[in-house]
């Protein structure tokens, strides 16, 4: 039995048919909620693709070039100081060059300076330097048989004739002077790291178990650079490798 209320009755009988559905609603939600509540949904893992093999690393640099005009293995008696640029990696020069200003910088000698007289040039060779394969270490003897090559009466080399006035005498094995009867100011630049091949020193123990003048069909001597001969053919290719050993420098 539902008393009514004059004046704000209506509004209280309303208010409380609203809190009744409120509550109805509220009932029914609850119940849904917690019966019929859906499991989460399992996300299937991303399938990983298996890594490809690995492939071996190949550090190789070829170059292609023109063919040389002349082809050696003793281009210290028959080339120019130019011409085998491709053979800079393989010999190193007494003195060096600074890449950025341009400077004389030790290489194999680790001093160098110019006597009294002022023509004659001494040199303090560096030691512990390896020649390629089993063939020694650097010594003033090295040097003795380069320049006996460049500088010998059938040699062509372009630099041959200031050789020819230079006399290296040996000191110990890791002291030599350039001796000379007129100062040539252009004998540093000749002998440096400016030239490819002008008295770069090569084993002097190789070069005569190579006869002492090795043709094409034979191979270049020892040097020091940081890489080593490898093969070639004349008219094709020039084939150096890295040497297996850690280089002085």
């Amino acid at each position: 039995m539902v008393r009514l209320l004059r004046g704000g009755s209506t509004t209280i009988i309303l208010g409380l048919m609203a809190l009744m559905l409120l509550a109805a609603c509220s009932s029914d939600g609850d119940d849904e909620s917690t019966s019929g509540a859906a499991a989460p949904t399992a996300v299937p893992a991303t399938a990983v693709a298996p890594a490809p093999d690995a492939k071996p690393t190949v550090e190789k640099l070829v170059i292609s070039d023109a063919i040389p005009s002349v082809e050696s293995n003793n281009p210290w008696k028959l080339e120019n100081p130019r011409t085998p640029y491709y053979m800079r990696p393989m010999y190193e020069s007494l003195i060096g060059v600074d890449a950025l200003t341009g400077e004389f910088v030790p290489q194999l000698a680790t001093e160098f300076s110019v006597e009294p007289d002022g023509t004659s040039l001494r040199f303090i060779l560096r030691k512990g330097v390896r020649f390629h394969g089993d063939n020694g270490e650097f010594t003033a003897a090295d040097v003795v048989a380069t320049h006996a090559n460049s500088s010998a009466e059938d040699s062509v080399h372009t630099h041959r004739t200031q050789y020819r006035r230079v006399t290296v005498e040996v000191v110990n094995d890791y002291e030599i002077v350039f001796r000379t009867d007129v100062p040539n100011p252009e004998l540093i630049p000749n002998i440096s790291e400016r030239n490819t091949i002008s008295m770069e020193p090569y084993s002097a123990k190789d070069m005569a178990a190579l006869g002492g003048n090795p043709d094409l069909s034979s191979r270049l001597p020892a040097g020091t650079g940081f890489y080593e001969y490898d093969d070639r053919f004349q008219g094709q290719f020039f084939r150096m490798k890295r040497v297996p050993y850690q280089h002085w420098e």
